[in-house]
């Protein structure tokens, strides 16, 4: 009964007070008087006999909604003494920190975020590079080839033209000897004849051999930059099998196959099926 504990005074039971029988707003607000008073020099525990009673004021059904309200009112007077309240600060302290902790949470999460939206990217980007220097690389090589061919073309139609012009000269040249001696003539036709089949094999050597060193040079060239871009494609894709493909590029030097490799390796859609392709092959 709530009347009993304020005749007799007995102050730690105010906090119960919202849930007793009999209780009424004039009781709660003379308890409430009363606390103020006894605990006037200790703040701390004044506040938190209100905040219990705050507590069990809000659960129980003992006064009606109205003088629950006014006193709930009255109670709400002391919440700076509450706010002053060891635990209080320490609770607030402690959510702080847990806010702190969650925003740099979030942070890194979105950090991690972005770092890998920009690596897929870069992946992408550096992959469509790669397969247009490929593109390009291979035209090169093919407009290399057809000029290379209309060289050697050239060369084999411009000696050709030499073993005509050098003929007639010698033609027109027999025929100014014709009035010299029988024996002179036969000699220096056999002589000539000698001299122009040397001098044409000579030439037809000199062009097959300049036919054949452009030929390497320009084999070696490509084949030097397919075996580079094949790395490159494996280290942008497959930094792990980068090892692995310098020792396959080191056994291959047939640009048909650095092609075909890189054709399958660009088209490659995880590591293992690229290390595939760059296994050694048998000696």
């Amino acid at each position: 009964d709530a009347e009993y504990y304020l005749r007799e005074h007995l102050a730690c039971m105010y906090p119960l007070l919202p849930t007793m029988h009999n209780v009424s707003r004039a009781h709660i607000e003379e308890a409430m008087a009363e606390l103020a008073s006894l605990y006037r020099e200790d703040k701390t525990t004044l506040a938190q006999q209100f905040a219990w009673m705050e507590v069990l004021l809000a659960r129980t059904s003992s006064i009606t909604a109205q003088e629950k309200r006014e006193v709930q009112r009255r109670l709400s007077m002391y919440d700076p003494l509450w706010e002053e309240h060891p635990k209080v600060k320490q609770i607030k302290a402690q959510a702080r920190a847990e806010v702190r902790e969650a925003k740099a949470q979030a942070r890194a999460e979105a950090r991690a975020e972005a770092r890998a939206e920009v690596e897929a990217q870069a992946r992408a980007e550096a992959r469509a590079e790669v397969e247009a220097e490929i593109q390009k690389l291979a035209q090169e090589a093919q407009t290399n080839a057809e000029k290379l061919a209309a060289e050697i073309a050239k060369v084999e139609e411009r000696a050709q033209q030499l073993a005509e012009e050098r003929a007639q000269r010698l033609a027109e040249e027999r025929a100014q000897q014709l009035a010299e001696e029988r024996a002179q003539r036969l000699a220096e036709e056999r002589a000539q004849r000698l001299a122009e089949e040397r001098a044409q094999q000579l030439a037809e050597e000199r062009a097959q051999q300049l036919a054949e060193e452009r030929a390497q040079q320009l084999a070696e060239g490509t084949i030097k930059t397919l075996q580079g871009i094949l790395i490159t494609l494996v280290h942008t894709r497959f930094p792990t099998l980068t090892e692995l493909a310098q020792a396959k590029v080191a056994q291959v030097d047939k640009p048909d196959v650095l092609s075909y490799l890189l054709e399958q390796l660009a088209a490659s859609c995880d590591e293992n099926e690229a290390r595939l392709f760059l296994r050694p092959t048998a000696a």
